[in-house]
This record gives C-alpha cells, sequence and structure tokens, in this order.
C-alpha cells in the first residue's frame, strides 16, 4: 500500500509497515474467536488510521481468497510461513507459535500467511505489486522517487511512474518542466519519455522542459552524461555531457545540439542573467520564469540587445528596466504584457 507523505518541502512515497498490524488480534476476528472486547479493540484500531481500513480490506480479501487457493495446492505451512516472515520480516519473538494461549490463533495466522504466500508464488507477473503513481503539481514542488531520485517539478508539470520501479528500468512520463537528480546505477537505467522526446540516463542532473504550448522542447545538462533521442526519428539521438543542450522544434521535427542556456534554472531559482541576449531571448526567458505571455507590436524590437542581472525580482521591476533601457512602453491586455515604442 503506497501513501504520500510530506517532509521538508518533499514529496515521498512511503509504504505502510506490516508491523501496525495485530495479528493476533486479526485472525481472531477473521475466523470467528474474537470476544466483545477483541471486536472493541479492532474497531478502534480501524478508527485510528483510514489505512488501516485499506489493510483490513486487504486482509479479509486474502483470507476469503485463502479458500480457493489452498484447494488448487497443496501447501507448504512451515515453507510458507518462513517465506513470508522473510518478506514482511514482523518483530515476532522466536518462540511466539509454541506458546499454548496462542496455538489456535496461531496455527489461523500461519494459513493466512500461507494463503498470502501462495497467491504470491502463482501471480504469473512476478513478485511485486506495481502500482501507477501520477503527481500533478500546482505550485512546484519536490517529488521523492522510489529509487531516491530527487524530482523538482515547475507548477503544472505532472509525472508519472509505478511504485516501485520495475527490475528492468526506472521509467517515468512527464510534461511541462523539471529538474532531475536521478540516482546512480548502471544496472538499472533511468528513462523519461515526454511527447516527442526519449531521454536515457544513468546517473545526472538535468533540467527537462516540454510544454504542450510551446514550439520547443529542451534538455539541459547540469552535470553526467543523457542520451536524448526524437520519438518521430528513431535513429536520432544526440548524447549531452556537461554545459550542453538538445533542442527539438516541433515545426521541423528538428533535433539540435547546442550550448546550455545559462537561465534554464532560472524557473526555479530566481537568478536570471543575459549577456548580449536579443530581446527574444529575454521575452522567452521572462514567460518561462514568470508563467506569461509576451507580444510585441514591432518584429524589430526582438533584435534589440541586453546585458543584466536580476535576482529575486518582480517581474514588473523587470519590464520596467527593460522598458527604461529601450524607450518601450507595456500595457497589459486579456493576461497578455504587449511592448510598444515610446511615440516620438
Amino acid at each position: 500500500m503506497v501513501f504520500w507523505s510530506f517532509q521538508k518541502g518533499k514529496r515521498q512515497i512511503v509504504m505502510l509497515s506490516s508491523e501496525k498490524i495485530n495479528y493476533d488480534l486479526t485472525a481472531k476476528v477473521l475466523s470467528g474467536e474474537a470476544t466483545s472486547s477483541d471486536f472493541a479493540a479492532h474497531e478502534q484500531w480501524l478508527a485510528a488510521d483510514p489505512l488501516h481500513q485499506e489493510e483490513w480490506e486487504q486482509m479479509v480479501h486474502t483470507w476469503n481468497a485463502a479458500v480457493d487457493a489452498i484447494r488448487f495446492e497443496d501447501v507448504d505451512v512451515d515453507g510458507a510461513w518462513h517465506q513470508v516472515k522473510q518478506q514482511m520480516k514482523p518483530k515476532v519473538q522466536q518462540a511466539w507459535f509454541l506458546r499454548p494461549v496462542y496455538q489456535r490463533v496461531a496455527a489461523i495466522l500461519v494459513v493466512l500467511l500461507a494463503a498470502v504466500s501462495v497467491i504470491w508464488l502463482l501471480n504469473p507477473a512476478g513478485k511485486m505489486e506495481y502500482k501507477e503513481m501520477m503527481v500533478y503539481s500546482q505550485s512546484g514542488e519536490d517529488v521523492v522517487l522510489p529509487d531516491g531520485s530527487v524530482v523538482s517539478l515547475s507548477a503544472g508539470s505532472s509525472l508519472t511512474f509505478t511504485s516501485p520501479f520495475k527490475p528492468d528500468s526506472r521509467f517515468v512520463n512527464f510534461s511541462g518542466e523539471a529538474f532531475f537528480q536521478i540516482e546512480g546505477n548502471p544496472n538499472w537505467p533511468f528513462i523519461i519519455e515526454t511527447n516527442e522526446l526519449t531521454i536515457r540516463v544513468i546517473g545526472t542532473a538535468f533540467n527537462v522542459r516540454s510544454w504542450p504550448h510551446q514550439s520547443s522542447s529542451y534538455v539541459d545538462v547540469s552535470h553526467g552524461l543523457v542520451d536524448v533521442s526524437s520519438k518521430t526519428d528513431g535513429s536520432t539521438t544526440i548524447q549531452l555531457s556537461e554545459g550542453h543542450r538538445a533542442a527539438y522544434n516541433r515545426k521541423s521535427r528538428m533535433l539540435e545540439k547546442s550550448v546550455v542556456d545559462p537561465n534554464f534554472l532560472s524557473w526555479k531559482t530566481r537568478q536570471i542573467e543575459f549577456q548580449n541576449a536579443s530581446l527574444n531571448q529575454v521575452f522567452e526567458t521572462l514567460e518561462n520564469v514568470y508563467k506569461v505571455k509576451i507580444v510585441v507590436s514591432d518584429a524589430s524590437i526582438l533584435e534589440e540587445r541586453m546585458g543584466a542581472t536580476f535576482s529575486h525580482n518582480t517581474l514588473n521591476y523587470i519590464t520596467n528596466v527593460v522598458c527604461a533601457t529601450f524607450d518601450l512602453e507595456v500595457s497589459e491586455e486579456n493576461d497578455v504584457l504587449v511592448f510598444i515604442r515610446k511615440k516620438s
């Protein structure tokens, strides 16, 4: 069973521990041996945490399935108990099942655990249950993946993956913008798929920008090695090292390699630096960092070039600097910023 917990701004996947289950009480209730006080304790446990109700439903389902499972196979109770114990690792004393007062309950419990083992052994898909998880970030947050990798999501981004990751690869589907810090494992590749790109890494840090409404998608590498392939042309693969970028143009369907954009992490750090950058580049960066739409009344405005550094400044402050520098005016129309040249 999987649920989200929050710790220091990071969203982390946590597995519910089987140690929270009172197996004595569970076995008594399932077998009809429970007293009124047992039922009261059981109801109190269910009410203590919504997750307990889910655990109980799984136990009931397993108990019911055990009847049919045992009919189909001769179960090695001792072997099944040992196998399940190795997986669940309950904190149980060595001689627990030998105590006379628990003998009948222990027998029921062993059958239950044997049934779990049989179902596990008969599962053709393998020993592990894989659950699909989807995270949509409204305001931006860090997500800790099952392998310990950290993904910093920009507002409006979404990430889909299985928990746990499958043995052959760590696969995620992604849309939006995020900074990935991947735990290195050469025998367990990490693969990201967007609408147009397949990104394959082993252990590295890089930024992916893939917004459906933008004309291009980008991969910027902070450190490590990244292989980027176009889905429209599977034969085209670009390997990126630190300081390099892959850009995919949706219109031309071309995948090209270039030098990294110095502001590729500005959406996260709010540190922006322009060195002889065209206003076309400036406006594209501001659109991405501040989630706005910018248009100009005269295409020649985009050819102006600018050098400046901003740190945690407001959008209004930056647009005022741009207007003062190039003698422009800016207005807002239907949530769109419009830049025009001042009339002389």
